[in-house]
């Protein structure tokens, strides 16, 4: 799925004028931040609640959960698509500096109610267990609309409205499937706005910490946006779907695994076996931070050039500090969730409450000295501190969980070792070349090197 939308945005980045393409994508970030703001929990919460009510076999109790947030997100997505008509022209010009792009924005506007159902769709989907049904839809809408814009011309109008088809597709496939399996009722006694204010005050902790924790993903691309200017993000938003390639293989633990540390920790004395298991992701995300390192530093150009062109090669040099950043991202997010499936959300929404102030306020102090780079840098600052405080936070709510110094020493050992050869040896500008060759060879020593520390723990994990 992250293939797919990555050579879609390669398409529309080869095809698009430098301003359309960054004004487009910085645009799907502002619905996408203002989705999260208007969820208030509501996924995080019916992944959680769902799942457990699903196996306790309490139909009802899951219908009333999947209409009543349904109609909320439904209903807020309305409100939000009159919001962004009205306040085209304002955000046209003072916020994408592109007076023009009124109407453009106003069509993106139609995406919205879509957009926030199939969020809450794709959260039940999970809540069922049913993942390959939830990201085999996903890969299909992907596909098809890869498709159709091979097929279509290069105007700005062409990507809203692919993606207003896209998710339309898949709220109709997702809605039948679940109807359909017979999972919930389907009854207008349901669609009560008294049960969508009763679940979402249950879920105000998660609707902190999901608003937080997505903030601080997206916060920066608002923030260069309005430092830079949409035009200059353009290389930001080239360099953003490679790592995001990253994040939808790697979120993809952190999403199945709710539902499954919040039956274990039902259970009864089940938290040496949920600390055992955060421990070993965590060593294995440590394990990844240094292989990211090890490709992106020597061949960010040439990844950039290999899958964009040369047009967009300044990108390279953001990818180190964006993989890492991820990185550091989904081990502190693994960590949060394993707290938060025991319902225990206030610890965690409070510390998540200072990611994205952090990143916030660490771009507003770096893009106007570094541009692009100072965003990126950013980011992974941001990211690293998040990531220390969810170890910390495992390590004083469960005394049995531990990161194996030794193991972790030895990581980063192999790691800073191999990445000073490579830095040594310089960027690689030419695939045949003696710094191509030594870079190569130090990734594959490193592989070597760790395999034996953290696959033998993965596979006895994944039994």
């Amino acid at each position: 799925m992250g293939l797919v939308n990555l050579v879609l945005r390669r398409h529309w980045a080869l095809t698009l004028a430098p301003a359309d393409f960054g004004w487009f994508y910085i645009n799907y970030t502002v619905l996408f931040f203002t989705a999260i703001l208007i969820d208030l929990g509501g996924a995080n919460y019916s992944t959680i609640a769902i799942s457990k009510e699903h196996a306790a076999g309490d139909t009802e109790a899951v219908s009333h959960i999947f209409f009543s947030t349904a109609l909320y997100k439904v209903l807020s997505g309305v409100m939000g698509t009159i919001g962004f008509w009205i306040l085209a022209p304002w955000l046209a010009t003072h916020f994408f500096h592109q007076e023009e792009a009124v109407d453009a924005i106003r069509l993106m506007a139609f995406f919205f109610p879509l957009f926030c159902l199939e969020g809450h769709l794709f959260a039940v989907l999970c809540s069922f267990r049913a993942f390959v049904v939830g990201y085999g839809m996903l890969l299909l809408k992907f596909m098809l609309m890869l498709m159709v814009a091979l097929r279509c011309g290069p105007s700005i109008r062409v990507p809203p409205l692919l993606f207003i088809g896209g998710s339309g597709l898949f709220c109709l496939l997702a809605m039948s499937y679940i109807v359909g399996s017979g999972r919930v009722d389907m009854h207008l006694r349901y669609f009560s706005l008294q049960g969508v204010g009763r679940y979402l005050i249950r879920g105000l902790w998660l609707a902190i910490f999901n608003i937080s924790a997505q903030t601080v993903l997206y916060v920066d691309q608002l923030v260069a946006t309005m430092l830079l200017g949409a035009t200059a993000m353009a290389v930001y938003s080239v360099a953003v779907p490679i790592v995001m390639i990253l994040y939808a293989l790697l979120i993809i633990l952190p999403t199945v695994s709710i539902p499954v540390i919040a039956a274990m920790w039902g259970e009864g004395d089940s938290e040496p076996a949920i600390a055992k298991l955060c421990s070993d992701f965590v060593n294995a995300m440590l394990a990844l931070l240094w292989l990211a390192l090890l490709v992106t530093v020597p061949f960010g150009n040439r990844i950039i050039a290999l899958l964009f062109s040369e047009q967009f090669v300044a990108a390279g040099a953001l990818l180190p500090y964006l993989a890492a950043g991820m990185i550091l991202y989904i081990s502190g997010y693994f960590c949060f969730n394993a707290w938060n499936a025991k319902q225990r959300n206030h610890t965690t929404s409070l510390i998540m409450l200072f990611g994205p102030l952090i990143n916030v306020g660490l771009c507003l102090w770096l893009i106007p000295k570094y541009g692009l780079r100072g965003a990126a840098i950013a980011v992974c600052c941001t990211h690293a501190v998040m990531g220390i405080a969810g170890f910390v936070l495992l390590k004083v709510k469960m005394p049995s969980f531990g990161l194996a110094p030794s193991r972790a020493l030895y990581i980063s050992g192999c790691g800073v070792g191999l990445l000073s050869l490579s830095l040594w040896a310089g960027p690689v500008e030419r695939l045949v070349s003696r710094s191509a060759g030594m870079a190569i060879s130090a990734i594959l020593l490193y592989l070597t090197l760790i395999a034996p520390m953290i696959l033998p723990r993965l596979i006895r994990a994944a039994r």
